[in-house]
């Protein structure tokens, strides 16, 4: 799994690092328009896009625990190798 994060390391490594089928894990919205110079304001949550095929429950346990340590509402998508491959869903 690759990781890229900002912010609170955005979503905890260790949370995503042992969720089954997850093969990337990609922080977008406000925190990455942030991290790209975008002027705004502070955030409230996180967007977090789940590249792989995570079983549902570890999917929203992914979501639940990432929430708990920078203390914002985690916003979990997930889509699969092949539609992150073509990019033809649209976040």
């Amino acid at each position: 799994m690759t990781t890229i994060a900002y912010g609170h390391l955005a979503v905890r490594r260790d949370v995503l690092a042992d969720a089954e089928g997850l093969e990337l894990a990609v922080i977008y919205g406000s925190w990455a328009k942030r991290l790209h110079g975008q002027r705004g304001v502070f955030p409230r949550d996180i967007d977090l896009l789940a590249v792989g095929k995570l079983p549902a429950r570890a999917f929203h346990d992914v979501g639940e625990v990432a929430s708990s340590r920078p203390h914002l509402p985690v916003n979990p998508k997930q889509v699969s190798s092949g539609t992150w491959a073509t990019g033809t869903d649209h976040c």
